[in-house]
């Protein structure tokens, strides 16, 4: 079951779970991630300036290293499809850890703050893996990519940066630059990069459906965007 999968899954098991939203499992995985985030914030907070940039260097080639291993996988388990390519915002997010790794501009930490960390937190709370084994290494690859996506901006924070909400025309700008083409890109490949094309019975994105329809429920998303960014930067 490790290299299976979710199509070899559903002809095994159809409807299969390994567990639902906020059963014990998903409770126990959520705060195993909380212990693991936190006890980097304790190491990250006694290291020294330079230790602080081998650690956000490390924590870079990990990300990368969990992003080669999907395609690997993939590939080798011939279960490519285009849904694979580095477009959804998890995967972007990567990226733009490496470049602030390499730059520490405060306009990447901005974008990692304001939307890679309540993206990946999201992701954590409502999971859509959970239809693959926890002992699957497409399930323990979204795991741990979306627990170093939350624990990247947290150490941002922990190294002193102060979000501002003055930058955030910029981040919509870069935001609109990636997500216009990509609804397109969508729409050439029958792909859900963003989640733009479909729910995948994610219940936020349900939540939008059942008030803006199946069809437009992505009108919802900046909406659901300005109340997430009212709670990050009230405080």
């Amino acid at each position: 079951s490790f290299w299976a999968d979710r199509d070899a899954v559903e002809a095994v098991e159809p409807g299969y779970l390994a567990f639902h939203h906020f059963d014990s499992t998903h409770i126990a995985l959520l705060a195993l991630a909380a212990v693991i985030i936190f006890c980097a914030v304790l190491i990250f907070r006694r290291l020294s300036t330079a230790g602080r940039n081998r650690f956000f260097a490390v924590l870079t080639v990990l990300l990368l290293l969990d992003e080669f291993a999907k395609y690997a996988i993939a590939i080798g388990t011939n279960s490519w499809s285009w849904s694979y390519l580095p477009l959804h915002l998890c995967s972007i997010n990567i990226f733009v850890c490496l470049a602030y790794t390499l730059t520490k501009k405060d306009l990447l930490a901005e974008f990692l703050y304001s939307l890679c960390l309540p993206g990946a937190v999201v992701a954590l709370i409502v999971p859509t893996w959970n239809d693959l084994p926890i002992l699957n290494g497409m399930h323990l690859h979204s795991a741990s990519v979306h627990i170093m996506l939350v624990m990247y901006p947290v150490l941002i924070l922990a190294n002193g940066f102060c979000p501002s909400f003055r930058r955030l025309p910029k981040i919509l700008c870069m935001l609109a630059a990636v997500a216009v083409p990509i609804y397109f890109v969508n729409k050439w490949l029958g792909t859900n990069f963003f989640f733009l094309a479909r729910t995948e019975n994610n219940p936020v994105l349900e939540m939008l459906a059942a008030v803006f329809g199946e069809k437009y429920f992505f009108i919802g998303l900046p909406l659901l965007l300005i109340i997430v960014w009212t709670l990050m930067y009230i405080p």
